[in-house]
């Protein structure tokens, strides 16, 4: 249930519904809680890797397995993307260069289409942890060494605002920063995927959740969520992002509070709930052509100033329809290679 959440949240941070009606409301939405999405998709991608494993075991085959099936999926939906890749090559003033830009994203970060990054970086993240891992590392010392490559962006990124006051533009300590925030995006496997897979399969390991009430977790949301939100106020207050709202303190805490919430509470075992998690792996994978055509037809053919919030919601059902008609057709060979 909680993924289908978060898969409506990542078409809301792409679709940014809310940019027509408020500046303020659309970077709370689209800028802050809707950032929620991906790493929550991290955790529960490390937790349920991490369940085929004997506490304390990595078996390399299983993981080269997995993540063979993520390529699968990653180069099936790049192909299904050319067309719309096509559009933005010929739209770039230099074609050369732009097939040079999408060659580089597709080779580099996974990112031909701006969501396909997720795939690339999960198997990024997890040979990162199998790497740290087979040197004798703990769960525990690979999440600090993920913890400290979360922060980098943190700091070089998303509190832009804060250095460059006190080192302005040219010192050392500023082209510093610029580079390491060049070097090391908030999204990517290393930054992002690797501390919340470890976290997501340090969970199922020592099972966590059965550390604490139901109760103490709604708190631990909340009270986070609170704080997630000061954070956010506090950046935007003070213009201190440098590119986007890159990352945050208190996002980790946020996002784990909520997993162990979710595996917590226990639903019934209606086939509803099996669906929804069927569908939101596919809305994530097909939603940007959607928001690419809804958004063309309201700017070109209906001549819209303001659409993005209808585009949102088009793109949103056509996304669970087209979910509906992948996850019936899963059981063909021709197909199943779309996930």
């Amino acid at each position: 249930m909680c993924k289908f959440v978060m898969a409506i949240m990542v078409v809301a941070l792409h679709g940014q519904p809310l940019l027509d009606i408020s500046a303020d409301g659309n970077f709370y939405l689209s800028g802050g809680i809707t950032r929620l999405g991906v790493p929550y998709f991290f955790m529960a991608s490390g937790f349920f890797l991490f369940k085929k494993f004997p506490a304390g075991v990595l078996d390399r085959q299983k993981i080269g397995l997995y993540c063979r099936r993520l390529i699968k999926i990653y180069l099936a939906w790049a192909a299904v993307y050319i067309p719309m890749i096509g559009y933005e090559i010929l739209k770039n003033p230099s074609h050369v260069k732009g097939v040079l830009s999408v060659l580089k994203n597709f080779l580099l970060n996974g990112s031909v289409v701006y969501h396909l990054w997720y795939l690339y970086a999960s198997v990024v993240a997890v040979w990162g942890i199998y790497f740290l891992w087979h040197r004798g590392k703990s769960m525990g010392q690979i999440i600090a060494a993920g913890a400290v490559l979360y922060l980098i962006p943190i700091f070089a990124r998303g509190y832009y605002g804060v250095y460059v006051y006190f080192f302005p533009d040219g010192s050392m300590v500023n082209n510093v920063f610029l580079y390491l925030g060049k070097l090391f995006g908030a999204i990517n496997g290393l930054t992002e995927g690797m501390l919340f897979m470890a976290l997501g399969g340090l969970v199922t390991w020592k099972g966590w959740e059965r550390c604490f009430s139901a109760g103490k977790l709604k708190l631990a949301v909340c009270v986070c969520f609170l704080g997630y939100l000061a954070e956010l106020w506090f950046v935007y207050t003070y213009n201190l992002v440098n590119v986007g709202n890159s990352a945050s303190f208190l996002l980790p805490p946020m996002v784990l509070s909520l997993f162990l919430l979710s595996i917590k509470i226990r639903l019934s075992n209606h086939g509803v709930y099996r669906l929804l998690r069927d569908y939101s792996l596919f809305i994530y994978l097909v939603h940007p052509w959607f928001l690419f055509i809804c958004s063309g037809i309201a700017k070109k053919l209906l001549g819209m100033e303001q659409y993005h919030l209808p585009v949102f919601v088009a793109t949103l059902l056509l996304s669970v329809a087209v979910a509906e008609v992948l996850r019936r057709c899963r059981k063909y060979k021709c197909v199943d290679w779309l996930g």
